[in-house]
């Protein structure tokens, strides 16, 4: 059985899309939960009005961080796979289908993801020039997976004592996935089964704390990877590394701490990192970012 996941704050807007696609799939057997985050509009409403007896309701009685919401939501599901999809996106037929497919071809493998297509706002497509197996390493370098497009064996939990990071409200997917990755196989399947929903709502500003959850997760991963996965995982940590460090660059500059900014290109482990912050310079010189 597949436990679907919808954390929902005020979601009134596009919920009923969202659920439509949930009972569009071509794959029955599953469980889906409505971990409601103390919602003040007509989320509950909305949800409580299908009848489907797979559909399960929770409403926590105080709003939490997204992060802690997601892994008090995972502990209320049974399924042997779990899966998320937000409030606004929406999944293809097949989505769940061919995920389960994979999942049992390999019992080895613990996360498996597909392409997305992001709509509204921005139009544009996510995905990888490569399908199948992915090290954590490529994933370090190269991460596009999409929450709503993820799915991952709810046993690896409970079997390596890895849980979703409550404190973080922007990462604690992207942390939970590498961590899956360092334990199981995980698969790309080079196909779009999701949509992703672009708005103003989730364009809004994450920067700030974005920035400081990376900074906290590198500190994590230095102390808990082994030297052995250090060296293996060499050129996705420098890259992820990179990512900070030129997420901190913007900021410095914008802020008009040039020197600090000029430092900052020091700590860049990677030639095309260079390229990204000379295109960063040149864009705050002509007054672009």
């Amino acid at each position: 059985m597949v436990s679907i996941i919808t954390n929902c704050y005020n979601g009134e807007a596009f919920l009923n899309e969202t659920i439509q696609s949930v009972l569009s799939q071509t794959y029955a057997d599953w469980e889906y939960l409505l971990f409601d985050n103390c919602s003040t509009d007509k989320s509950a409403e909305i949800f409580k009005s299908y009848k489907d007896p797979r559909f399960k309701y929770y409403h926590n009685d105080h709003t939490v961080p997204l992060g802690h919401g997601r892994y008090e939501a995972v502990k209320l599901v049974h399924g042997d796979y779990v899966c998320f999809i937000d409030s606004d996106d929406l999944w293809l037929p097949e989505n769940l289908e061919k995920q389960v497919a994979v999942m049992e071809h390999d019992s080895c493998i613990g996360v498996v993801y597909t392409d997305y297509q992001k709509f509204g706002v921005d139009n544009s497509m996510r995905s990888t020039s490569k399908k199948g197996y992915r090290t954590t390493s490529e994933m370090l370098a190269y991460y596009d997976l999409g929450l709503s497009s993820t799915m991952f064996r709810r046993e690896l939990l409970q079997k390596y004592n890895i849980n979703i990071n409550k404190s973080y409200q922007i990462i604690a997917d992207f942390d939970l996935f590498i961590r899956l990755s360092r334990v199981s196989k995980c698969y790309h399947i080079k196909e779009n089964l999701v949509k992703y929903r672009t708005h103003a709502k989730n364009l809004s500003s994450t920067y700030t704390k974005t920035r400081l959850e990376y900074k906290d997760i590198l500190k994590k991963f230095d102390e808990e990877f082994s030297d052995k996965e250090k060296s293996e995982c060499r050129e996705g940590l420098n890259k992820f590394n990179d990512e900070y460090e030129i997420m901190t660059l913007e900021n410095n500059l914008k802020n008009h701490n040039h020197m600090e900014a000029f430092k900052g290109v020091f700590q860049l482990k990677c030639s095309r990192s260079y390229l990204s912050c000379l295109k960063r310079f040149a864009l705050y010189l002509i007054g672009k970012l």
